[in-house]
């Protein structure tokens, strides 16, 4: 009985083709396929009894790069090492790194691996959200499919919530203290690193309140300018850095939503979940400071210089309001600046306490009760006296023939008895003094 390999090696000797081997689960395609007869390609010469066997696969051979990338990715022993130090002096000086890497070597030459990077960061293992070297290697042992190694866990981080999180991830890592180590140990061994974190914060507290307790001056005074200026350094850079990222996002607020003030740039960063370089809230005064970072400019203009400018240009319209008629009231104004499309600093509309605002700002004389009322009864003044002149003396008539005339009381209602003499007796004290004759009767 002729075997499928016997029948394969006939059909390359018929169609003058070299096939790749066909090794156990294309022997058994081919065996299932040949129940069926098919088509063959063409160039193919094979017998009807050949054809209805066997059909004829072409060859596929992957480049030389694919084969390269993917023994690259398949590495099975390629590992990435992390090392770790808490303080800047330790990673200046080796402490701690020099044992971290030997370890990491010697585990590496005890399992034949492959090493193929390493990450080197200083940094507390009680934070969890400032690992960029950290980041970058669960990175890259993600994508060429290695493993992340570590000297011991408490290397990695000091926070159990943090481990459980790194565990559930896409990236493995091994610890060369105890490289056998279970799910449920790493959970028992993250949890004594963060119980020892505890204890040496509470070891350390305590000998420096013991020690201040004796009189024993704390810290070194020696290095304080340089501890100083290193300190404004590294909150310059992490300022810089924070500036760097939110102005895209101020950028686009200011773009999209036509947004010019701070104060509204401020409400939609918070809006949109932005947090502050210290997650508090924004205002207007930090949204100036991180473009001015950001930008290496001034900035907008600083609040007081900013509304000074905007008076400037706002005041003349309120001149103009006012001189269309005599003085007017507040609400009047801010109704006329309303009417011509005009908003306030903070972009809203205008009120009669926003329009004392402005004057008050700006030290210009604003329209008081006293000046407005002073001013209706110069204005209504000689038609009362007209009036008068035409034989009506008494303040009731008076105040029906302005009614009937369509002048309105100051507060733009029919005339009254007390509001006929309130008027004649500032028109009084303003040397508006009246022929006898004329003076006005109380019946």
């Amino acid at each position: 009985m002729t075997t499928l390999r016997e029948l394969f090696q006939r059909i390359e000797g018929r169609c003058g083709r070299r096939f790749s081997a066909p090794g156990p689960k294309a022997i058994h395609q081919l065996g299932r396929q040949s129940r069926a007869p098919e088509r063959p390609e063409p160039g193919a010469r094979l017998r009807a009894a050949d054809r209805n066997q066997l059909r004829v696969i072409p060859t596929y051979r992957p480049s030389r790069r694919k084969d390269e990338r993917a023994v690259a990715a398949s590495q099975e022993n390629g590992v990435f090492s992390y090392l770790r130090v808490s303080t800047e002096r330790q990673g200046q000086h080796g402490y701690g790194i020099d044992a971290q890497r030997k370890a990491v070597t010697d585990y590496i030459n005890q399992t034949s691996s492959v090493l193929l990077g390493e990450f080197v960061e200083v940094e507390s293992g009680r934070r969890s959200d400032n690992r960029p070297e950290l980041a970058k290697a669960l990175g890259a042992s993600k994508r060429q499919h290695a493993k992340l190694i570590i000297a011991k866990l408490d290397r990695l981080s000091r926070n159990v919530a943090f481990i459980a999180t790194l565990m559930d991830g896409d990236v493995d890592f091994i610890c060369c203290d105890f490289p056998s180590a279970t799910r449920f140990t790493m959970h028992i061994l993250a949890a004594v690193a963060e119980h020892e974190r505890h204890m040496i914060s509470e070891r350390t507290k305590a000998g420096l309140a013991a020690a201040k307790a004796r009189g024993v001056q704390i810290g070194n005074l020696r290095n304080l300018p340089d501890a100083q200026a290193k300190g404004l350094r590294v909150r310059k850079a992490l300022a810089d850095a924070h500036a760097a990222r939110v102005l895209p996002v101020i950028l686009d607020i200011q773009k999209n939503g036509q947004v010019e003030s701070l104060v509204a740039i401020a409400a939609a960063l918070t809006a949109r979940g932005v947090p502050t370089a210290r997650g508090g809230q924004w205002s207007g005064e930090r949204i100036r400071r991180v473009i001015q970072r950001a930008t290496g400019t001034q900035g907008p203009p600083k609040r007081k210089a900013r509304f000074d400018a905007f008076d400037a240009q706002v005041l003349p319209v309120i001149r103009e309001i006012q001189g269309e008629g005599s003085l007017k009231r507040m609400i009047d104004i801010a109704a006329g600046l309303n009417t011509r499309g005009m908003r306030t600093a903070n972009d809203t509309q205008w009120s009669g306490s926003a329009v004392r605002r402005v004057f008050d700002r700006t030290k210009q004389a604003r329209p008081t009760r006293t000046s407005l009322a002073n001013a209706f009864a110069i204005r209504v003044m000689p038609v009362i006296q007209e009036i008068q002149q035409s034989g009506i003396v008494s303040v009731r008539g008076i105040a029906a023939t302005l009614t009937s005339r369509g002048v309105f009381s100051p507060r733009g209602c029919k005339w009254r008895d007390s509001q006929v003499r309130s008027v004649i007796k500032r028109a009084e004290a303003k040397a508006m003094h009246f022929p006898a004759s004329q003076s006005p009767s109380r019946e």
